[in-house]
């Protein structure tokens, strides 16, 4: 009796446990069901550097493989690209030297280690699961560091596992180099192991990964203040970045159709990046990196101030990035034989009223317009850049005094008398080649400058010449009854493909005829093509030009041509490229020793006055610096001359160098096929969308 009574008290016990048992599973499987109904970014933390989503990484992660197969490693012309200092000082920087390698041993080697990960965790899919959804990665700068915090949805199975603490056998299913796992509070903490560090360096300090699921959301960061700062964004405690009207006004710029073709995007705060990093030195100034790529390198500027220093001028004015806050980009790598992409500007509308960018309110404000400058372009371009800004806003808000009484400052003075709108410039290859083919040293290609003029009278193209002369030589314009001007050189009118033409005219001695000044005189010839004044010192080149509008073959805007047809109708700025023939210019032999000679001129020791640093070395011996003696004496000889044989050694080693970064990275850029670029000013930004080609 007593065994029976001792068996039904335990067969009760044992159903008791079971009963509660049962329950705390049922109560755990039902909470495992909740689901966060917001978005990610309502969670991730309000204050962030960037912010890069993938909407759906299993579908997204085939996509960007297959890209990076087809499109890059297997292209024949890949490893020129790799060699590249373009390629090696910014993306090699991520990937490593080889995209192949880290392709196979960091992306296809993790997913394995994952899927081993999952079979020795009993088969639980959680790496297949939590790489299968969406995908939030997010990071912001602490101090000198960048820390991360990632989002992602999982599935109730997960989140029913995590109840239980199964999570760290499948993160780390055993062994000595298995990370270590404290679970406390709903927070796992990953003690990950040091990774070694190289011969001779200080061992990188461990950084713990921290763990949480927030309902459906799996959160894995490497800083506890992100990290927590999406707790309370679950909480409810604090807004998270979804309601920052910044992020929310930058990735509304982008509709629900750009961003359902975006196999990924990314958010910039510009605005946090400015106050997180440091200034670096750009053409001899402290600039922070945000916008820090806003103009020519100044020895490019040197070839000649006269015509580059304004364009420089524009550059820097027109392309002026500090009065945009944010910034959002969408990637397209569905097509494996192009890149395709859209950058979102947004303004600042209180930083745009400031006076100093007032010419780029007035500039905005001005509607799009069809690019039919392509239309008029040989489809062998080297490339083209248009802008539609007003002549008048460039002449007297976006020049200088400087700038002004330039060569190119003379084409502006007279252009904003005839409204023109926009302005084109253009380079063609050799075949297009003029017989002046450099200025004292420098290669001068084919060009054409044309300016959108709606309405202007067939002559315009004679008054912009007469207007050119007259400020050139700084003349005044001829009134009825003024006695005949003496000068050398005038306006004549000719016929080109059955139309009037304009060019100018000698009437000087004949050395002078033959100087390089008086040649490229003479092959300068303009006309109005369309609604198009067309400038050029290519007569082919006009040629083309003018019979384009009736026989639109061979150029690069006919209709259906790619990559123009995949692109807005009507655009406020336009870029196109063509690689291998922008490579041949650069790597041409003359251009090179000019390059080389700006950057690194012997005759500037250390690239300043070898006058100047006497005058420092003899003060350096206590010596007077103004006392002309004092310049000869023995000591400063001997240290100018060391100093000097050091500057031609370098200029000689860092002049190869420089040449050879030239060369390698045009021929790395001949991987890309070419680039074109339709710029649209919009009420908050900019929006552009760009085609990227590969061969």
């Amino acid at each position: 009796m007593q065994v029976v009574k001792v068996a039904k008290w335990s067969g009760l016990a044992a159903g008791v446990v079971l009963a509660a048992l049962a329950g705390f599973v049922a109560t755990r499987y039902a909470s495992s069901g909740s689901e966060f109904e917001g978005k990610l970014e309502d969670l991730a933390p309000a204050e962030l550097c960037s912010v890069l989503r993938i909407d759906d990484l299993g579908k997204r992660q085939k996509e960007i493989r297959e890209f990076l197969d087809d499109g890059f490693v297997s292209r024949p012309r890949f490893g020129q690209l790799e060699q590249a200092s373009v390629w090696r000082d910014n993306l090699g920087k991520t990937v490593g030297p080889s995209l192949a390698d880290f392709k196979e041993k960091t992306i296809d080697s993790g997913l394995k280690r994952s899927e081993a990960q999952l079979r020795d965790a009993g088969n639980l899919a959680l790496f297949r699961d939590v790489l299968a959804g969406e995908l939030l990665l997010c990071t912001d700068m602490e101090g000198d560091t960048s820390r991360f915090v990632a989002l992602s949805r999982v599935s109730r199975k997960v989140r029913f596992y995590w109840q239980f603490a199964g999570f760290a056998p499948t993160f780390a299913p055993g062994g000595p180099s298995s990370p270590q796992m404290e679970f406390d509070g709903g927070v796992m903490r990953v003690k990950l192991p040091a990774a070694p560090s190289p011969e001779g360096e200080a061992a990188p300090k461990a950084q713990d990964l921290l763990v949480t699921l927030l309902d459906d959301v799996l959160v894995i960061s490497d800083s506890p203040r992100l990290l927590n700062a999406c707790i309370l964004a679950h909480r409810g405690e604090v807004q998270g970045l979804g309601k920052v009207a910044r992020f929310k006004a930058a990735r509304d710029m982008a509709d629900d159709d750009a961003r359902a073709r975006h196999s990924l995007s990314v958010y910039l705060d510009l605005d946090r990046l400015r106050l997180r990093l440091k200034p670096i030195e750009r053409n001899g100034q402290m600039v922070n990196p945000v916008d820090a790529y806003n103009g020519l390198p100044q020895n490019v500027v040197k070839l000649n101030y006269d015509v580059l220093g304004p364009i420089n001028r524009i550059v820097e004015k027109d392309l002026d990035t500090r009065p945009f806050t944010a910034a959002y980009y969408g990637v397209d790598l569905s097509d494996t034989s192009a890149i395709t992409f859209d950058q979102y500007l947004l303004a600042d509308e209180e930083r745009l009223r400031l006076p100093q960018y007032s010419h780029l309110r007035q500039t905005w404000a001005q509607p799009g317009a069809r690019p039919t400058q392509l239309q008029i372009l040989p489809e062998d371009l080297v490339m083209q850049v248009s802008y539609r800004q007003s002549l008048e806003v460039i002449n007297n808000q976006v020049l200088d005094d400087a700038s002004r009484m330039s060569f190119i400052g003379d084409f502006t003075r007279v252009l904003q008398t005839i409204k023109a709108e926009e302005i084109v410039m253009g380079v063609a290859p050799r075949s297009y080649q003029p017989d002046v083919t450099e200025i004292s040293g420098v290669p001068l290609p084919a060009f054409v400058f044309a300016f959108r003029t709606p309405g202007a009278a067939p002559e315009s193209a004679g008054t912009l010449l007469n207007g050119f002369l007259d400020n050139l030589f700084g003349r005044k314009p001829q009134n009825p009854g003024d006695p005949p001007r003496k000068t050398t050189r005038s306006v004549r009118t000719e016929t080109l493909a059955g139309q009037t033409v304009y060019g100018l005219d000698f009437t000087g001695d004949e050395a002078e005829r033959q100087s390089n000044s008086t040649r490229l005189t003479l092959q300068t010839v303009s006309a109005m093509v369309g609604e198009w004044l067309v400038i050029t010192n290519s007569r082919r080149l006009l040629e083309f030009a003018l019979t384009a509008r009736t026989r639109p073959q061979g150029s690069i805007g006919r209709p259906g041509a790619l990559p123009m047809a995949d692109l807005p109708p009507s655009a406020h700025a336009t870029i196109y490229a063509e690689f291998e023939r922008v490579g041949a210019f650069i790597t041409e032999g003359n251009l090179l020793k000019t390059l080389r000679d700006a950057k690194y001129n012997v005759n500037l020791v250390e690239g300043r006055d070898p006058g100047a640093l006497r005058r420092e070395i003899a003060q350096s011996f206590g010596l007077n610096p103004q006392d002309v003696t004092s310049l000869s004496d023995p000591r400063v000889s001997a240290e100018y001359d060391r100093r000097k044989n050091a500057w031609v050694e370098t200029c000689r080693v860092e002049g190869d160098k420089y040449v050879n970064s030239l060369i390698s990275d045009a021929r790395g850029l001949s991987f890309f096929k070419d680039l074109t670029v339709f710029t649209a000013f919009e009420e908050r930004g900019l929006h552009a969308r760009g085609i990227l080609r590969i061969r």
